[in-house]
C-alpha cells in the first residue's frame, strides 16, 4: 500500500494520520484567522488610507526645502529654525 511506503515499515500508521490530521487542521486555522484579518484590514481600508493621507499632507505641510525661494529658509507656518529652538 501506498500509505506504507510512505510512513516506512516500522511506523504506526494511526500516528502518521492522526500527526497530519492535525497538522492540517492547524493550517486550516491559520488560514481561517489569516482570512478574517484581512477581511477586518479591508473594512478598514478607506478609513485607514484616509488617515495616512491627512498624515503624509501633515507632513508635506511642514516640509522644509532651502532651495526653494518661496520657503526663504522659513518652514512653512512654523518660522525659522532659530524660532523653533527658541520656543523650546
Amino acid at each position: 500500500m501506498q500509505l506504507d511506503k510512505l510512513i516506512g515499515e516500522d511506523a504506526s500508521r494511526s500516528a502518521f494520520i492522526e500527526k497530519v490530521l492535525s497538522e492540517r487542521l492547524s493550517e486550516m486555522e491559520r488560514d481561517a484567522i489569516n482570512l478574517r484579518d484581512m477581511e477586518l484590514i479591508n473594512a478598514a481600508a478607506d478609513r485607514l488610507n484616509a488617515e495616512a493621507k491627512d498624515v503624509l499632507e501633515d507632513q508635506d505641510a511642514w516640509y522644509f526645502d532651502p532651495m526653494k525661494e518661496q520657503n526663504s529658509g522659513r518652514l512653512v507656518g512654523a518660522g525659522s529654525f532659530d524660532e523653533q529652538r527658541e520656543q523650546r
